[in-house]
Protein backbone atom coordinates (compact mmCIF):
# COMPACT_ATOMS: atom_id res chain seq x y z
CA UNK A 1 0.00 0.00 0.00
CA UNK A 2 1.38 3.39 -1.03
CA UNK A 3 0.42 6.42 1.07
CA UNK A 4 -0.42 9.46 -1.06
CA UNK A 5 -0.63 13.16 -0.16
CA UNK A 6 -2.19 15.39 -2.83
CA UNK A 7 -1.32 19.09 -2.89
CA UNK A 8 -3.81 21.21 -4.78
CA UNK A 9 -6.52 18.69 -3.92
CA UNK A 10 -9.34 21.09 -4.79
CA UNK A 11 -7.97 22.07 -8.20
CA UNK A 12 -8.81 20.62 -11.61
CA UNK A 13 -5.98 18.09 -11.68
CA UNK A 14 -5.67 17.63 -7.93
CA UNK A 15 -9.31 16.68 -7.58
CA UNK A 16 -9.01 14.17 -10.41
CA UNK A 17 -5.93 12.61 -8.82
CA UNK A 18 -7.77 12.33 -5.51
CA UNK A 19 -10.48 10.39 -7.37
CA UNK A 20 -7.88 8.09 -8.93
CA UNK A 21 -6.22 7.43 -5.57
CA UNK A 22 -9.55 6.62 -3.92
CA UNK A 23 -10.33 4.23 -6.79
CA UNK A 24 -7.14 2.15 -6.53
CA UNK A 25 -6.79 -0.46 -3.79
CA UNK A 26 -2.99 -0.27 -3.68
CA UNK A 27 -3.10 3.46 -2.89
CA UNK A 28 -4.00 5.05 0.42
CA UNK A 29 -4.99 8.74 0.51
CA UNK A 30 -3.53 10.10 3.75
CA UNK A 31 -3.54 13.81 2.99
CA UNK A 32 -5.31 16.36 0.78
CA UNK A 33 -3.81 19.85 0.88
CA UNK A 34 -5.40 23.14 -0.17
CA UNK A 35 -4.63 26.82 0.39
CA UNK A 36 -5.24 28.13 3.88
CA UNK A 37 -8.27 30.16 2.74
CA UNK A 38 -9.87 27.47 0.56
CA UNK A 39 -13.63 27.19 1.24
CA UNK A 40 -13.40 23.39 1.18
CA UNK A 41 -11.12 23.10 4.21
CA UNK A 42 -12.22 20.34 6.61
CA UNK A 43 -14.60 18.87 4.04
CA UNK A 44 -14.22 15.20 3.13
CA UNK A 45 -12.51 14.53 -0.21
CA UNK A 46 -15.03 11.80 -0.99
CA UNK A 47 -17.84 14.34 -0.88
CA UNK A 48 -15.96 17.00 -2.86
CA UNK A 49 -14.96 14.61 -5.66
CA UNK A 50 -18.33 12.86 -5.74
CA UNK A 51 -16.84 9.38 -5.37
CA UNK A 52 -19.20 8.45 -2.57
CA UNK A 53 -16.23 7.04 -0.64
CA UNK A 54 -14.90 8.30 2.65
CA UNK A 55 -11.56 9.98 2.04
CA UNK A 56 -9.74 12.43 4.27
CA UNK A 57 -10.48 15.97 5.33
CA UNK A 58 -9.00 18.83 3.29
CA UNK A 59 -6.02 20.20 5.23
CA UNK A 60 -4.52 23.72 4.96
CA UNK A 61 -1.02 24.16 3.55
CA UNK A 62 0.19 25.46 6.91
CA UNK A 63 -0.33 21.93 8.32
CA UNK A 64 1.65 20.16 5.56
CA UNK A 65 4.91 19.66 7.49
CA UNK A 66 3.05 18.26 10.47
CA UNK A 67 1.11 15.88 8.23
CA UNK A 68 4.25 14.66 6.42
CA UNK A 69 6.09 14.15 9.70
CA UNK A 70 3.48 11.52 10.59
CA UNK A 71 3.53 9.97 7.10
CA UNK A 72 7.24 9.65 6.39
CA UNK A 73 7.05 7.21 3.47
CA UNK A 74 4.26 8.95 1.60
CA UNK A 75 4.44 10.13 -2.01
CA UNK A 76 3.45 13.78 -2.32
CA UNK A 77 1.70 14.60 -5.60
CA UNK A 78 1.74 18.30 -6.43
CA UNK A 79 -0.30 20.05 -9.14
CA UNK A 80 -0.42 23.65 -7.94
CA UNK A 81 1.70 26.64 -9.02
CA UNK A 82 5.49 27.16 -9.06
CA UNK A 83 5.74 29.17 -5.83
CA UNK A 84 3.47 26.78 -3.94
CA UNK A 85 5.25 23.69 -5.22
CA UNK A 86 8.66 24.94 -4.08
CA UNK A 87 7.17 25.73 -0.67
CA UNK A 88 5.63 22.25 -0.47
CA UNK A 89 8.93 20.54 -1.33
CA UNK A 90 10.64 22.67 1.33
CA UNK A 91 7.96 21.57 3.82
CA UNK A 92 8.83 17.93 3.06
CA UNK A 93 12.51 18.43 3.85
CA UNK A 94 13.76 16.10 6.58
CA UNK A 95 11.10 13.49 5.89
CA UNK A 96 11.36 10.46 3.58
CA UNK A 97 8.86 11.95 1.13
CA UNK A 98 9.14 11.36 -2.61
CA UNK A 99 7.26 13.63 -4.99
CA UNK A 100 5.37 13.62 -8.26
CA UNK A 101 5.23 17.15 -9.65
CA UNK A 102 2.97 18.19 -12.52
CA UNK A 103 3.10 21.94 -11.91
CA UNK A 104 4.18 23.98 -14.94
CA UNK A 105 5.63 27.47 -15.40
CA UNK A 106 8.78 27.06 -13.29
CA UNK A 107 11.70 29.39 -13.88
CA UNK A 108 15.30 28.15 -13.73
CA UNK A 109 15.75 29.27 -10.14
CA UNK A 110 12.67 27.37 -8.97
CA UNK A 111 13.68 24.21 -10.83
CA UNK A 112 17.16 24.49 -9.35
CA UNK A 113 15.71 24.83 -5.84
CA UNK A 114 13.60 21.69 -6.27
CA UNK A 115 16.54 19.65 -7.57
CA UNK A 116 18.73 20.86 -4.70
CA UNK A 117 16.09 20.03 -2.08
CA UNK A 118 15.45 16.55 -3.51
CA UNK A 119 19.18 15.80 -3.58
CA UNK A 120 19.86 17.08 -0.07
CA UNK A 121 16.80 15.29 1.29
CA UNK A 122 17.92 11.98 -0.22
CA UNK A 123 14.50 11.65 -1.81
CA UNK A 124 13.37 11.05 -5.40
CA UNK A 125 10.99 12.96 -7.63
CA UNK A 126 9.25 12.66 -10.98
CA UNK A 127 8.70 16.07 -12.57
CA UNK A 128 6.99 16.49 -15.92
CA UNK A 129 4.96 19.19 -17.68
CA UNK A 130 2.77 16.40 -19.04
CA UNK A 131 2.12 12.94 -17.55
CA UNK A 132 0.21 11.62 -20.54
CA UNK A 133 1.84 8.44 -21.86
CA UNK A 134 0.89 9.50 -25.39
CA UNK A 135 2.56 12.89 -25.07
CA UNK A 136 5.76 11.37 -23.76
CA UNK A 137 5.90 9.13 -26.83
CA UNK A 138 5.03 12.22 -28.94
CA UNK A 139 8.19 13.92 -27.64
CA UNK A 140 10.27 10.99 -28.85
CA UNK A 141 8.63 11.12 -32.29
CA UNK A 142 9.22 14.89 -32.38
CA UNK A 143 12.92 14.31 -31.82
CA UNK A 144 13.06 11.87 -34.75
CA UNK A 145 11.28 14.31 -37.06
CA UNK A 146 13.56 17.19 -36.09
CA UNK A 147 16.65 15.08 -36.74
CA UNK A 148 15.47 14.19 -40.23
CA UNK A 149 13.75 17.41 -41.33
CA UNK A 150 16.41 19.90 -40.35
CA UNK A 151 15.74 22.36 -43.21
CA UNK A 152 11.94 22.46 -42.77
CA UNK A 153 10.10 25.36 -41.14
CA UNK A 154 8.82 24.42 -37.69
CA UNK A 155 5.96 25.94 -35.69
CA UNK A 156 3.85 24.88 -32.70
CA UNK A 157 0.19 25.58 -31.92
CA UNK A 158 -1.17 24.74 -28.46
CA UNK A 159 -4.62 25.22 -26.94
CA UNK A 160 -5.85 24.97 -23.34
CA UNK A 161 -8.79 26.03 -21.18
CA UNK A 162 -9.32 29.71 -20.49
CA UNK A 163 -8.16 29.40 -16.85
CA UNK A 164 -4.65 28.16 -17.64
CA UNK A 165 -2.19 30.81 -16.49
CA UNK A 166 1.09 29.91 -18.17
CA UNK A 167 1.49 30.54 -21.88
CA UNK A 168 2.95 28.81 -23.82
CA UNK A 169 2.22 25.61 -21.96
CA UNK A 170 5.02 23.64 -20.33
CA UNK A 171 4.33 20.87 -22.83
CA UNK A 172 4.76 23.25 -25.78
CA UNK A 173 8.00 24.59 -24.32
CA UNK A 174 9.36 21.07 -24.05
CA UNK A 175 8.38 20.32 -27.66
CA UNK A 176 10.16 23.51 -28.73
CA UNK A 177 13.29 22.54 -26.81
CA UNK A 178 13.31 19.10 -28.46
CA UNK A 179 12.91 20.33 -32.05
CA UNK A 180 14.72 23.67 -31.93
CA UNK A 181 18.12 22.60 -33.29
CA UNK A 182 19.42 25.84 -31.84
CA UNK A 183 16.73 27.98 -33.49
CA UNK A 184 13.71 29.75 -32.02
CA UNK A 185 10.49 27.84 -32.67
CA UNK A 186 7.41 30.10 -33.11
CA UNK A 187 4.71 28.97 -30.68
CA UNK A 188 1.07 30.06 -30.83
CA UNK A 189 -1.16 29.76 -27.77
CA UNK A 190 -4.95 29.57 -27.54
CA UNK A 191 -6.84 29.92 -24.25
CA UNK A 192 -10.53 29.15 -24.68
CA UNK A 193 -13.40 27.22 -23.13
CA UNK A 194 -12.55 24.02 -21.30
CA UNK A 195 -9.96 22.56 -23.72
CA UNK A 196 -8.00 19.93 -21.80
CA UNK A 197 -4.90 20.26 -23.99
CA UNK A 198 -4.16 20.24 -27.74
CA UNK A 199 -0.68 20.39 -29.28
CA UNK A 200 0.19 20.53 -32.97
CA UNK A 201 3.78 20.40 -34.23
CA UNK A 202 4.12 21.52 -37.86
CA UNK A 203 7.04 20.78 -40.18
CA UNK A 204 6.62 22.54 -43.55
CA UNK A 205 8.86 22.06 -46.57
CA UNK A 206 8.61 22.62 -50.32
CA UNK A 207 5.31 21.15 -51.46
CA UNK A 208 4.57 19.20 -48.28
CA UNK A 209 4.03 19.41 -44.55
CA UNK A 210 3.84 17.05 -41.59
CA UNK A 211 1.53 17.80 -38.66
CA UNK A 212 2.00 15.84 -35.45
CA UNK A 213 -1.06 16.25 -33.24
CA UNK A 214 -1.89 15.23 -29.70
CA UNK A 215 -5.32 15.97 -28.25
CA UNK A 216 -6.15 15.24 -24.63
CA UNK A 217 -9.87 14.44 -24.70
CA UNK A 218 -9.98 14.64 -20.91
CA UNK A 219 -7.56 15.09 -18.02
CA UNK A 220 -7.87 11.40 -17.14
CA UNK A 221 -4.77 10.64 -19.25
CA UNK A 222 -2.72 13.07 -17.13
CA UNK A 223 -4.03 11.68 -13.85
CA UNK A 224 -3.46 8.02 -14.77
CA UNK A 225 0.09 8.83 -15.90
CA UNK A 226 0.77 10.64 -12.63
CA UNK A 227 -0.50 7.65 -10.66
CA UNK A 228 1.85 5.40 -12.67
CA UNK A 229 4.71 7.76 -11.77
CA UNK A 230 3.76 7.64 -8.07
CA UNK A 231 3.95 3.85 -8.07
CA UNK A 232 7.31 3.96 -9.86
CA UNK A 233 8.94 6.50 -7.54
CA UNK A 234 7.45 5.25 -4.25
CA UNK A 235 10.46 3.20 -3.12
CA UNK A 236 13.30 5.17 -4.71
CA UNK A 237 15.76 7.20 -2.67
CA UNK A 238 18.42 8.32 -5.15
CA UNK A 239 18.39 12.11 -4.72
CA UNK A 240 17.37 12.64 -8.34
CA UNK A 241 14.59 14.41 -10.21
CA UNK A 242 13.35 12.03 -12.92
CA UNK A 243 11.18 12.50 -15.98
CA UNK A 244 8.32 10.42 -17.36
CA UNK A 245 10.83 9.10 -19.88
CA UNK A 246 12.55 7.35 -16.96
CA UNK A 247 9.24 6.05 -15.66
CA UNK A 248 8.21 4.64 -19.04
CA UNK A 249 11.68 3.41 -19.97
CA UNK A 250 11.67 5.06 -23.39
Amino acid sequence: MIDIVVCGACGRMGGLIVKEVLSNKDLNLVGAIAEDDDPNLSRDTGIITGTGKTGVSITPTSELSRLLEKRGNAVMMDFTNPEATVAHVKASFGFAVNTVIGTTGFNDEQLGAIKKLVKENGASSVLSPNFSVGMNVYWEVSKFLAQNLGDYDVEIVEAHHRMKKDSPSGTAKKIATIVSNGKEVPTHSIRAGDIAGDHVLLFAGAGERIELTHRAQSRVCFASGAIHAARWVANKRDGKVHSMKDVLGI
